[in-house]
Formats: structure tokens, C-alpha cells, sequence
């Protein structure tokens, strides 16, 4: 009966003993995940700005023309490439070009440049100011064109027919045109230029000028820009059309 105690208690001294084993009581925390690094994404807008007008006409005599001005930026900037023609702020959404008296007998060009402050946009005024000292004029209903690289898909130059055609105004008659380019073809009748391209297949866009005149003397000028040739969808795949190409 003795043994038998005896061992209950031994039994029981060890059985404590086990359960009070361990360094802690305290129970373990597991760390939480490390946390990956967050990626900053891009905040910034595309920077925009907009010309109320980007050609602009002035008589012999000279003058002053506000042009409109939006823009995204913080701020922008203006300036003339000719000392004759001169363009300042106005406000926060105006710009003013101012053209003194042209004493030549040539027609004068100058470009006017506003860009936004972070040098990210930049765009172009064109100012013509006649040279005439009688009162004749001509002028084009645009001072710029521009024309897909595909332009006049392949038509030829005939009487009559042209892919692209102006207006003009003028008090004269008899007055030329002409192109500083082989590639861009121009004729005019008494009161329309027409201009006719071949397709283009390069890289970048290609400029020629077609100046109006009227016995030696220059009277306006109308920038043809043909644009490089772009054919690519949406998802940046470029793909080249032959003839003969049906679409549903």
C-alpha cells in the first residue's frame, strides 16, 4: 500500500515538474509581413496650350492684334523673331503683336513663339504685313496647310482638279504663285491657289512655302506642311495596306 502511494507521489512530483518546464509563459507573437515598398505613381497632366489665331495680317501701315492664350501651365512666354514685329503679355490669357510701317517695297514675314514655362509645348503665330503703297492686296484665306502624306493619292496635275485648294482675296489681277519646293505643285486662278503633293512615305514631316506675288513683288505666303506617313492602331502594331484592301 506504501509502494503504491509512493508512487502516485513520484508519478505526480514529475508530472509537475514537465508542465513547469519552458524559458517563457508569456505566449509568442508572430511578426507581421513586411510591407513592400509602395511605388509612387505618375500625378503630372499633359501640359496644353491653345492660340486663339496662328496667322495674322497687317496692311502696310502696320498695327496691333490681340491674340487669345489658354494654358495649363504655371505661366508663358512670347517672342518675336523680327525687330519689326513685336509680341508681349498682355495678361495671364492674351498675347498683343504690334507691326510698325513696312518703307519697303517687300513683303515682310515674321513668326511669333509662345511656349509654357516648363518648355514642354511651344506653338507659332504667323504675321504677314504687305508691302503694297497703293492699295492693292493679297490675301490667302489661310497662311498654313497641312496635308496626310498620303496627300493627293497618286491623281496627276490636271486643269481644274487639285487635292487642296485656298481662297484669296486680292484687288489685283494677274498675280503668280509660287513654291520653294519640287515636291509641292501649285497653280492659281483669279482667286484661288491649288496645291497638289505626291504621297510621302518618310520619317518626319517635309515644308515647303508658296509665295503670292504680282509683278516682282511678294504680297503673302502660305506654309504647306505635309505630315510623315502614320499608320499604326491602337494597340502601336504598324501595319502596311496593299492595293486591292476590302473593309467590312
Amino acid at each position: 500500500m506504501n509502494k503504491l502511494n509512493l508512487c502516485l507521489i513520484f508519478f505526480t512530483i514529475s508530472l509537475l515538474l514537465a508542465c513547469s518546464g519552458g524559458d517563457d509563459n508569456s505566449p509568442t507573437e508572430i511578426p507581421p509581413a513586411p510591407t513592400e515598398p509602395s511605388t509612387p505613381g505618375s500625378t503630372s497632366s499633359e501640359t496644353t496650350l491653345t492660340l486663339g489665331q496662328n496667322v495674322v495680317y497687317f496692311e502696310k501701315a502696320g498695327g496691333e492684334r490681340q491674340i487669345a492664350v489658354a494654358t495649363n501651365a504655371s505661366g508663358w512666354t512670347t517672342k518675336s523673331d523680327q525687330s519689326w514685329c513685336t509680341a508681349k503679355q498682355s495678361n495671364n490669357t492674351s498675347l498683343t503683336i504690334v507691326a510698325g510701317l513696312n518703307s519697303s517695297n517687300n513683303l515682310r514675314v515674321a513668326t511669333v513663339i509662345v511656349q509654357t514655362n516648363d518648355n514642354k509645348v511651344q506653338r507659332t503665330i504667323t504675321v504677314n504685313q504687305s508691302a503694297s503703297s497703293d492699295g492693292n492686296y493679297i490675301r490667302p484665306a489661310k497662311a498654313s496647310i497641312t496635308i496626310p502624306y498620303n496627300g493627293s493619292h497618286g491623281i496627276e496635275f490636271v486643269e481644274g482638279i487639285s487635292e487642296e485648294s485656298i481662297h484669296v482675296d486680292t484687288n489685283l489681277t494677274g498675280w503668280t504663285c509660287r513654291a520653294d519646293e519640287s515636291w509641292c505643285e501649285v497653280r492659281c486662278d483669279k482667286s484661288n491657289v491649288y496645291i497638289l503633293v505626291m504621297p510621302y512615305f518618310g520619317t518626319e514631316d517635309r515644308h515647303a512655302v508658296i509665295t503670292l506675288s504680282h509683278e516682282g513683288t511678294d504680297y503673302a505666303v502660305i506654309n504647306v506642311i505635309q505630315e510623315a506617313e502614320k499608320k499604326s492602331d491602337l494597340t502601336g502594331n504598324d501595319y502596311d495596306y496593299g492595293e486591292g484592301t476590302e473593309w467590312d
